[in-house]
């Protein structure tokens, strides 16, 4: 009986009460979103971003810039890139990436 009071314990702490599941954190969530954008997460995992995300406009907003970024990165190789685009690129990134930090540490979903 202890045993089983433990594992219960265990997976609301890790996966919410039943019916109301755990919404997961910014923290968890901003590693993931590229694996999330070329579909190579299984289906639990993308469900759970999914519904951060609904709840997210920061997370949201950095999606957007990932999906951004990979869109350049699908252009055509034998294009050559303008001078100066590169840096252009990273600047802007790391721009979006510390307004999307800062964003999540003001509002992290519970």
């Amino acid at each position: 009986r202890r045993r089983r009071l433990v594992l219960r314990y265990l997976l609301r702490r890790m996966f919410g009460a039943p019916g109301r599941g755990r919404i997961l954190p910014c923290r968890e969530v901003t590693p993931l979103l590229s694996q999330f954008l070329d579909l190579e997460l299984d289906p639990w995992m993308t469900k759970k971003l999914r519904e951060h995300l609904e709840v997210c406009s920061a997370c949201r907003k950095f999606l957007e810039s990932l999906e951004k970024i990979s869109q350049i990165l699908r252009w055509d190789p034998s294009t050559p890139i303008p001078e100066g685009a590169a840096q252009e690129i990273m600047e802007n990134l790391r721009v979006e990436y510390r307004r999307a930090l800062k964003e999540m540490d003001e509002k992290t979903p519970e």
